[in-house]
């Protein structure tokens, strides 16, 4: 059945399915096509008419994705609403996707909104620019091209969920942001960007990598080094290329780095204006946005550096597990009996690049706001026997009950027996949800003794401890900044 529901920018036409009002592929942006490519995103023209909003827009320039996500095109940038049908004001989720700031789209099919709707909460979700196009700054090509475009067209979709969210049965002042992995590190950086602020009330950053943030110098920097790379020398060098193009461009700029896959190069950076300074910096202090905050992360997020049969893979995360291996030797620190150089390099990874550095964020925030941590640590047997176990998302998996698809399909394989596990997927489902309602989660407060929530396939539980590694892991980046 048809909804046609009334915006500030004009009228959408959706559809009703099982009690869900699902809209798709509405514009929140003029298309950032042409010249308009690298620059800030720019309020949507007003339509005439009625638009269809049933189909997902296409998705954002990439060459990366694992799966097909659907027809790539400049003109990307669309959101997705799926809302109750119940009456009365509802909890609004805006869900920031995954993918390193170079793949991913809110459309892809374990984003499907229905799961969260149908307990009373309006979800969101919508694409942002990527990789060469979003995450490089080409200001000193030309002033109008911007820095940070990935994070400002975040930006603009929360501004348009506060403008028009109260047609589609959202509180507007009842904003929870969410997102993973890169997603996570726009949710930690986007509660530090001034212009937003009162957009959205609680956050929810899942595998996120808080420190991963760059400086305004080594953004410059890195911009530079992959226009030397692609022989772009001016302005119209950069806008003859396809974006397509440019992104295969940016991929083979990548392979050539051999620091955590060249990643660094394409994250958010602090440019000292829209992001002033990086969170880890300000968090914990006067100048911070201290709001309810829950963080999470999986208990073998990156066994997959070192389980697959990618020799680059293995190589890069082997390197670094190397230095933080001497650097601690050097200082006669006993990281060796923490983790194993045989078989507890992932661990570590693990805790340098995730878990620490969001204990840090949390701390900081728990000093002002209620901030909590899960740790999920669920493993399918087909992924204990390829040996990635909890690996990095599949809490997603639980969390958006997103289990008709192909990659849930392997991942359950050898698991028939489901009880246990879609009973985990109500609860993990159940947490993020009761937070966007109530700001509260029902466990122990993160605090000084390292509480977190663990969830489990038969039982969960909350520990606390760790304190001893994550104080040599701090110890070990002091040396490493001091170095440098």
């Amino acid at each position: 059945m048809d909804v046609k529901i009334k915006t500030r920018y004009g009228t959408v036409v959706g559809y009703e399915s099982k009690g869900i009002r699902i809209f798709k592929g509405i514009p929140y942006v003029e298309p950032p096509i042409g010249e308009l490519r690298f620059c800030e995103p720019r309020e949507v023209e007003p339509w005439e008419g009625e638009r269809q909003a049933k189909k997902f827009g296409a998705v954002c320039p990439q060459v990366m994705s694992i799966v097909p996500l659907g027809r790539q095109s400049e003109d990307c940038l669309y959101l997705n609403i799926f809302a109750p049908k119940t009456e009365g004001k509802k909890p609004v989720l805006v869900f920031i996707h995954g993918g390193a700031y170079v793949l991913g789209a809110g459309s892809q099919t374990v984003y499907h909104g229905a799961a969260i709707a149908e307990k009373d909460v309006v979800f969101v979700t919508f694409n942002y620019r990527l990789g060469a196009v979003g995450m490089m700054d080409y200001s000193f090509l030309d002033g109008a091209f911007a820095s940070n475009i990935a994070l400002k067209d975040q930006a603009a979709a929360l501004k348009w969920v506060n403008e028009n969210i109260e047609a589609f049965g959202g509180d507007k002042s009842d904003v929870t942001l969410m997102g993973q992995s890169a997603g996570a590190i726009s949710v930690v950086a986007l509660l530090n960007v001034p212009s937003v602020r009162g957009y959205f009330k609680k956050a929810i950053a899942l595998s996120a990598f808080p420190d991963m943030i760059k400086s305004k110098e080594e953004s410059a920097v890195y911009a530079r080094e992959f226009c030397e790379y692609a022989e772009i020398e001016t302005k119209e060098d950069l806008l003859a290329w396809d974006s397509v193009e440019l992104s295969k461009a940016l991929k083979r700029f990548l392979d050539t780095k051999p620091r955590r896959l060249g990643l660094d190069y394409v994250m958010p950076c602090a440019d000292g204006e829209f992001l002033p300074q990086k969170p880890l910096k300000v968090v914990g202090g006067e100048n911070g946005n201290h709001i309810p905050l829950l963080m999470g992360y999986t208990k073998e997020e990156l066994n997959v550096l070192f389980s697959l049969p990618v020799r680059r893979i293995r190589s890069m995360s082997g390197t670094e597990t190397d230095l933080l291996f001497r650097t601690a030797s050097e200082s006669g620190e006993p990281l060796e009996e923490l983790y194993s150089p045989k078989s507890g390099r992932a661990l570590l990874m693990r805790d340098w690049l995730i878990r620490v550095p969001s204990e840090r964020y949390a701390e900081g925030n728990g000093k002002y706001a209620p901030t909590w941590i899960y740790r999920f640590d669920y493993s399918p047997a087909a992924l204990k026997l390829i040996g990635v176990k909890a690996v990095h998302a599949i809490d997603l998996v639980f969390i958006f009950k997103a289990f008709k698809n192909i990659i849930a399909d392997g991942m359950l394989v050898f698991s028939p027996f489901r009880k246990d596990i879609y009973a985990l997927a109500d609860r993990m489902r159940d947490t993020i949800v009761d937070f966007a309602k109530s700001s509260r989660c029902e466990w122990e407060q993160f605090n000084e003794n390292g509480a977190l929530k663990i969830f489990d396939a038969t039982a969960d539980r909350v520990e606390t401890g760790g304190i001893e590694r994550k104080e040599l892991l701090e110890k070990l980046r002091e040396r490493l900044e001091s170095d440098n």
